[in-house]
Parts: structure tokens; sequence; C-alpha cells
């Protein structure tokens, strides 16, 4: 069996895993493009989650292919067959890992931002602030500007 296919099959598992993480990311940007510019559109869940599978079909053949590539070149390379595919199994694992912790803080983020932006609003102030995810004081901050007294409510009440 060529090398090529070998690095291919490689590719393919580890392409998965990060396909995943990825692909949510890449949902995500689409999603805040979609209330930019296309939120007078009427699209069904049906229809969004037809898109998130769609990223993660091309997004896992382009890695894929990638792996397809790279096999391809080391072909040629005999020295490097051994001990390659075991670092770059390496690699791949440790950026899963990576974009995994990524992906969680940024869905955390968003999540406490929007709950914060939702309850200002409906207390009626025009300016709301959250903290990142990874701050120890989670407080959501709402405000009229600076001649007004702002509100100060704890992320966790908000849930």
């Amino acid at each position: 069996m060529r090398k090529r296919y070998v690095y291919t099959l490689l590719f393919a598992f580890s392409a998965f895993l990060i396909s995943l993480p990825v692909s949510l990311e890449l949902y995500n940007v689409f999603l805040n493009l979609y209330e930019l510019f296309w939120s007078s559109q009427s699209f069904s869940e049906m229809d969004f989650l037809l898109i998130l599978v769609m990223i993660f079909i091309v997004t896992w053949f382009i890695l894929t292919f990638i792996g397809y590539l790279v096999g391809r070149q080391f072909e040629q390379m005999p020295e490097l067959n051994n001990w390659l595919p075991l670092v770059l199994l390496g690699i791949t694992l440790i950026l899963f890992v990576f974009s995994c912790k990524w992906g969680m803080d940024f869905v955390n983020e968003d999540k406490n931002s929007r709950l914060c932006g939702e309850y200002c609003q409906s207390r009626g102030y025009y300016t709301s602030i959250s903290p990142p995810a990874g701050d120890p004081v989670q407080t959501c901050y709402c405000s009229n500007g600076p001649d007004t007294e702002p509100l100060i409510v704890p992320i966790e009440d908000l849930k």
C-alpha cells in the first residue's frame, strides 16, 4: 500500500477530530454574519443544521485532502516514513485539544455577553458590558451614560 493512502487514513481520523471544533467556530462566524447582514431573511432550523453539516463535511474533506498531498510528498523521502506519522498524530491531537479549549471559551464568552445584553435591554439600559470568560469576577455592568448610576449584577443571577 502506498504511503499516500496511509497518510490519508491517518489524516482522515485526525481531520475528523479537528473538523468538529473548527466547523463549530466557522458556524459561529456564519451566525454572526447572518445577524449582521441577512437577519431580514428567515431560515428554518433545518437550514441552519444543514449549513453546519456542510461546513463540517467541507472542512473534513479539505483536511483529508491535505493529508493525501502530504503523503504523496513524503513517499519520495523513505527516511521519514518511520517516525513522521507519529509526530503528525501528536501535533494533530495537541491542535485538537487547543481548538476545543478555545472554542469552549468563545462559546461561554458569547453566551455571557448575550445574557448581559438582553438583561440590560429589558431594564431600559443602553450599554452592557460583560467580562471575558476567564475573569474571576463575572458581573454584568449596565449603564445609560456617565450621569446615571450603573447597575451591576452577577452573571450567575442572570442564568
